[in-house]
């Protein structure tokens, strides 16, 4: 539960940092590498074999998101060490939670990891730039979390139940629906290349 919690909590500082000093879609094109982690790292820590169709999945998906986001060539020396180190530790978290998920309830594993989260980003609060939250915004920050916990919950119990290079490149589905939000939500509309990766 631990090393769990520390690898949520470094991804999130990690990826808080990088897209502070990075362009979001160099930051998205990296931190979509993951799967290609866990497809590596499943038959090594939880002696699940990744097959070759399944690899061919994993890189149509990874096309695609170069395909819709269309990262810039960075320019940023050691700085993109910091997405790539939070691709590394989500990578690993997944794993760490699919091998954890067998003795430790779904809701046991968001708990834990959820406090820990709290606990670091608790700890680094007086060393950032804390703007007072406005009333107005109050509902939008609880509306994300009980999104992104309910998201967390389910993204654990696919890793219960599905083997972690399988369930992996279905985040690449959150780029169809950020494209499809994006048009309903602010009428952006998608270009060639975006429909195509989609």
């Amino acid at each position: 539960q631990l090393t769990r919690g520390i690898l949520f909590a470094l991804t999130t500082l990690l990826l808080i940092m990088s897209l502070s000093v990075m362009p979001l879609v160099n930051v998205i094109a990296i931190v979509f590498a993951s799967p290609l982690i866990v497809a590596a790292l499943g038959p090594v820590f939880l002696r699940e074999p990744t097959p070759r169709a399944r690899w061919s999945a994993i890189a149509v998906g990874f096309t695609g998101m170069l395909l819709i986001v269309q990262p810039s060539a960075p320019t940023l020396g050691w700085l993109i060490l910091l997405p790539v180190a939070a691709t590394v530790c989500s990578a690993l978290r997944d794993v760490v939670t699919r091998k954890v998920s067998v003795t430790e309830s779904s809701l046991s594993l968001l708990f834990y990891s959820g406090l820990i989260v709290l606990a670091v980003g608790g700890a680094l609060a007086p060393w950032s730039n804390w703007q007072p939250v406005q009333p107005r915004d109050w509902a939008l920050f609880v509306l994300n979390g009980l999104l992104n916990g309910g998201a967390h919950f389910l993204l654990i119990e696919a890793l219960r139940i599905g083997q972690a290079s399988l369930v992996a490149p279905f985040k690449y589905s959150g780029l169809l629906f950020g494209l499809i939000l994006g048009y309903w939500l602010w009428g952006d509309l998608p270009s060639m290349p975006a429909i195509a990766g989609a």
